[in-house]
């Protein structure tokens, strides 16, 4: 009998260790797909381990995270400006270091980015990378080695605990986001980038890994027109039959390239037929033209094995993400929990739904309506709190502008939902309309298969609700008493300061908004549509695609 070669040999071998975890080894009918599972699993398992045994002492693991972040922050020029030591407790942190915005210590990141000495961390800065953009400036995160192994951490147990309770994922097939290259003229991050895109969460070998089993995209970074690359992107996606997972940032992302291939049918098939594109077999274009010549999208024919969307889902997100389960009714919408660029905050797990807070990852804090500061542990149930993070790179008590609530709790610790942002504000005569205002009016306005958006109209003097619903328009008048309950806006409205709220249709809103992101250096897979707007170009911009 010939011997077993490598392949099986390390299959065999994979099964004995998850035998000895006490954790069940997926054969599966295929030993390929099996195989890839498996090691996905192992390899993540590390990560996932040491994560599980955090949650089960979290109020030791809180005083660990503490301590490695006041090793870095006492070793630091800046931790020694305010006098601060090792071992100084929770309370005396709090009352040596104080609250801090971005602006606070932008000179001192600047001040890394071009080769000086760190003076926020005692460890070295290795990399940089830039905020978004979508809700506000931008802005550059520092990060030390520690908080880069926080980030593929994240990811390690993402797609662990994603894998162990989804046996039905067998072939791994997954779309990443990816977006266009920044249009040219943009200035370049100085320093060293470090997520040039979704991959590089994985790390170098989870990299190898995801590019095996992700859907293929040749040449599509190097396309200069933004038209052109969705072009090919969407070829490339409908030729993926065999697709299980879409891992996107923004629900819009999926909505606006679905609404494309439905806008653009015949061009794509054309683009296709005379392989502009990467070239297609014979029986790849007829499926091609089958799919595009039915009469309505189903995601169920084009993709039939789908099971999996992870996407942002709370927020401004939320009404997005419902109007995924539209487009995709066989498939999972899976929450991201809370991933921003300054650190991984926290991940739903399977067996919590909500999403737990990264204790071991770095030390949080929660501002109370009062103004009074407490830790992970002293929150409340259906409490809301902006959260404060300190992590390893630099950011200490820096204020994120994040608001959660507190839906409950596990093994001690919180399960929190992301409302909004608390510096989302827009403010013509002093009214301070915020994100919460506009969700809780699009909430009554119901209807979340349509999109739209809260606009400030500086020539009108008002607010304006843009949307892109067909027929007959809701009445603005029952709408505004939920903008009415913001007191600011109330008196406003009674003084004269501002008119009436309107409601505008605005066709194409969603596209709009996202090629005036895009223009402006920001990456497809970035964007996220706000519920407000809060920049005044942005507004006159939207205002003038809209009929007004």
């Amino acid at each position: 009998m010939p011997g077993k070669t490598g392949f099986f040999v390390f299959h065999e071998r994979l099964e004995q260790v998850f035998e000895k975890k006490g954790e069940k080894f997926h054969p599966g009918i295929q030993p390929a797909m099996s195989f890839s599972r498996n090691l996905f699993l192992a390899t993540t398992y590390r990560d996932y381990r040491r994560f599980r045994c955090q949650l089960k002492n979290p109020e030791r693991t809180l005083r660990q995270t503490y301590s490695r972040v006041m090793l870095e922050l006492s070793g630091s020029r800046y931790g020694r400006s305010f006098g601060i030591s090792r071992a100084d407790t929770m309370e005396e942190f709090r009352k040596k270091i104080p609250l801090i915005s971005y602006e606070d210590v932008q000179h001192f990141i600047e001040d890394s980015q071009i080769g000086k000495p760190s003076f926020l961390t005692r460890s070295k800065i290795v990399a940089f990378e830039q905020t978004s953009g979508s809700s506000g400036p931008r802005k550059i995160i520092p990060y030390t080695a520690a908080a880069l192994r926080n980030f593929r951490g994240y990811m390690s147990i993402y797609i662990h605990d994603t894998l162990k309770h989804r046996p039905r994922l067998t072939s791994l097939k997954t779309f990443y986001s990816i977006s266009p290259p920044a249009l040219e003229g943009l200035k370049s991050v100085p320093g060293r980038k470090c997520f040039e895109d979704d991959e590089d969460f994985l790390g170098f070998f989870g990299k190898m890994m995801a590019r095996k089993f992700s859907v293929n995209t040749p040449g599509l970074q190097s396309l200069r027109s933004f038209q052109e690359f969705r072009m090919q992107l969407a070829i490339e996606l409908l030729r993926a039959k065999d697709l299980e997972i879409f891992f996107v940032w923004s629900p819009t992302y999926l909505i606006s390239l679905i609404e494309f291939i439905e806008a653009n049918r015949d061009k794509i098939l054309y683009n296709a037929a005379i392989g502009k594109a990467p070239a297609l077999s014979l029986s790849e274009l007829e499926r091609l033209r089958q799919l595009l010549e039915t009469d309505h999208f189903d995601s169920r024919v084009v993709w039939p094995h789908l099971k999996l969307i992870s996407c942002w889902t709370a927020g401004s997100s939320a009404i997005y993400a419902e109007q995924l389960k539209a487009y995709f009714p066989n498939a999972e919408i899976q929450p991201k929990g809370m991933l921003s660029t300054e650190a991984p905050i926290s991940i739903p797990l399977r067996e919590t739904g909500l999403a737990i807070p990264l204790i071991g990852f770095n030390f949080l804090e929660f501002i109370q309506d009062n103004g009074s500061v407490v830790d992970v542990m002293n929150v409340r149930k259906d409490a809301d709190y902006e959260l404060v993070l300190s992590n390893q790179s630099g950011l200490y008590r820096y204020r994120t502008h994040d608001i959660v609530r507190i839906e409950g709790f596990w093994n001690g610790l919180p399960l929190m939902k992301f409302i909004g942002r608390n510096n989302q504000t827009s403010d013509l005569v002093g009214e301070k309309v915020t994100e919460s205002d506009a969700l809780r009016l699009f909430t009554e306005l119901g209807q979340p298969q349509f999109n739209r958006i809260l606009v400030p109209d500086y020539a009108y003097r008002g607010y304006r609700i843009l949307t892109d619903q067909d027929g007959e328009l809701p009445q603005a008048v029952k709408l505004e008493r939920e903008l009415l309950k913001n007191y600011h806006y109330r008196y406003a409205r009674e003084i004269g300061q501002l008119n009436p709220l309107k409601i505008n249709r605005s066709p194409g809103l969603i596209r709009h908004f996202e090629m005036m992101c895009i223009r402006q250096g920001m990456k497809w897979g970035d964007i996220k549509i706000p519920a407000v707007i809060t920049n005044r170009d942005t507004a006159d911009a939207l205002l003038g695609c809209t009929e007004l």
